[in-house]
């Protein structure tokens, strides 16, 4: 589960809806402790945000993990409107937050569609004139690339984890000290 930073989330008005809503539950009857919100806001967190240890899973299961370990249904998340406007303004502040990120995003959704195309090509498939579809060199030159494409990957992904702790690594009540940035006197 995360733990919600309550002052940064109240700045946002769909997040503060997620927890002003929560009014008590299994475990938490009178609210106090937001445990459904939290068990959202980890929903979120682990199907949409780079830094979730599933993020290079492909969708579905990322998705069974977010519903695991949050505990929520994909039926409950589905029909819940206030859960959405949360997701749609997480997603918007993740992409407006970093065009690396949205490379990043573009070059693992290329690689899962490559990759799904491997899977499934069939050598013994012709065309009306009886020549193969799927050439065999193609498929050798695709595959002899991966360790390229994999390794430019990780360093994009590198690229933006640094880009990404310079604008959400102080968040809601934290505060930088005096000695962090110490070329600014």
């Amino acid at each position: 589960m995360v733990s919600l930073n309550k002052e940064w989330i109240s700045t946002i008005p769909e997040f503060r809806r997620l927890l002003a809503r929560d009014k008590g539950g299994p475990g938490d009857g009178s609210g106090k402790y937001k445990k459904q919100a939290t068990r959202e806001f980890t929903y979120i967190f682990h199907m949409y945000d780079f830094r979730s240890p599933f993020e290079n899973y492909a969708e579905k299961e990322r998705e069974d993990e977010a519903l695991a370990i949050s505990g929520l249904t994909k039926a409950k998340v589905n029909s819940d409107k206030d859960l959405w406007a949360a997701i749609e303004k997480y997603q918007e502040r993740l992409a407006n937050s970093s065009k690396t990120l949205q490379g990043l995003r573009s070059m693992k959704y290329a690689i899962d569609k490559m990759y799904d195309y491997l899977e499934t090509i069939d050598f013994t498939e012709r065309d009306e004139k009886g020549a193969l579809v799927n050439n065999p060199k193609t498929i050798q030159a695709i595959i002899k690339d991966m360790p390229s494409v994999s390794k430019s990957l990780n360093e994009l992904e590198e690229l933006v984890k640094q880009e990404m702790e310079g604008e959400v690594g102080l968040r809601g009540d934290a505060e930088k000290g005096y000695d962090e940035d110490p070329e600014e006197d």
